[in-house]
């Protein structure tokens, strides 16, 4: 009888040892929110950024641009990463816009 409720005991320690473990680890991943990106000139130079309203983590602008001479590749670029509040920019090129997007994390 004291086998099976030492077992008992030591299973429900198991798991809400697991159980703090998992909240826990959500918390710390959580990821940044309401994120959303524009371009717009300054002077000649254009430029995108990105920013995101809440959350907690990082996010960052990335852009994609085809090139429009030989060997007509494609060119990508991201801007630095940045907490929510604060803008991620980057300075792009005139190059038609492929894909354009917020990375988080």
């Amino acid at each position: 009888m004291k086998v099976r409720k030492l077992a008992a005991s030591l299973s429900a320690s198991v798991l809400l040892g697991s159980g703090l473990v998992a909240a826990t680890a959500d918390a710390a991943h959580a990821v940044p929110t309401g994120c959303t990106y524009w371009t717009y000139y300054q002077g000649t130079f254009r430029y995108a950024a990105s920013n995101c309203t809440g959350g907690t983590g990082e996010h960052q602008i990335f852009v994609v641009q085809r090139d429009i001479s030989p060997p007509y590749g494609l060119i990508w670029a991201n801007g630095p990463w940045r907490p929510p509040g604060t803008p991620s920019t980057l300075r792009i090129g005139s190059l038609p816009i492929k894909k354009i997007e917020v990375r988080t994390r």
